[in-house]
């Protein structure tokens, strides 16, 4: 099952996105948003790493955490934007 709250912090929009699946270890983790892994067999292993590069060019960010039950993600964006870079 996946979890998805959204707050709101310092004019930043802040999505978590939690599941409950078996977790990664810190390694998996590293790679899994670095891109080119991914543990399935026709899998890409760009999506985390694409969104990363999303959140970064919006002038925000994605960090992740693992326990052996479940894998955090969260999505950190700007809520205003700037004149000069459109989200």
């Amino acid at each position: 099952m996946v979890h998805v709250t959204l707050t709101y912090e310092n004019n930043r929009a802040i999505i978590v996105i939690e599941d409950n699946g078996a977790g990664m270890d810190a390694e998996r983790l590293k790679r899994a948003l670095h891109g080119g892994f991914s543990s399935k067999s026709n899998g890409t292993g760009l999506g985390l790493s694409i969104c990363q590069w999303i959140a970064h060019a919006h002038g925000g960010g994605i960090t992740a955490t693992s326990l052996p039950d479940h894998t955090v993600l969260t999505l950190r964006l700007p809520l205003q934007q700037s004149p000069s870079q459109p989200l």
